[in-house]
């Protein structure tokens, strides 16, 4: 701990963070906590997703923050009580559209992706705090890799 190549003891900051709130585009402000209280704090933030994730664009920041994402590709937590409702059947079709944009036959294959390069990310050195369902469905998905869940 005390050798200055593993600098495990402190971390000096001399700038303020870049911070990225991986967040869909399109979300009502109440939909993430944490983008109300970054505005309402006056942190600087910027919004980033699938897109600009698997453009290697979170080499720009220095900090991620994931809250309520699914990404294994099972369009969320809110499947068994809210599967028939419009607001989540626009859900679905959207990040099924936004997969085949961007090339994939599946929305899990996608999301794997983004998980991977945010690993990649956090193994480089960037900072990520997760919470909610992102927590357990980063986990699962980079556990499935290989596997068709």
């Amino acid at each position: 701990i005390s050798s200055p190549s593993k600098n495990m003891e402190a971390v000096v900051l001399e700038k303020a963070p870049k911070i990225a709130v991986y967040t869909p585009k399109g979300k009502q402000p109440w939909d993430d906590a944490v983008t109300m209280v970054l505005k309402y704090a006056e942190i600087p933030y910027e919004t980033v997703y699938d897109e600009e994730v698997l453009n290697d664009n979170l080499l720009l920041y220095d900090w991620l923050h994931l809250h309520h994402e699914d990404f294994t590709g099972q369009y969320g937590k809110f499947y068994g009580a809210y599967r028939a409702a419009s607001w989540y059947i626009e859900e679905k079709k959207s990040a099924e559209a936004l997969a085949a944009k961007l090339g994939y036959s599946k929305v899990s294959e996608q999301k794997l992706d983004v998980a991977l390069k945010i690993r990649d990310y956090v193994v480089g050195g960037g900072f990520m705090f997760a919470m909610c369902s992102a927590t357990d469905s980063f986990d699962i998905a980079l556990a499935a890799e290989g596997i068709d869940i």
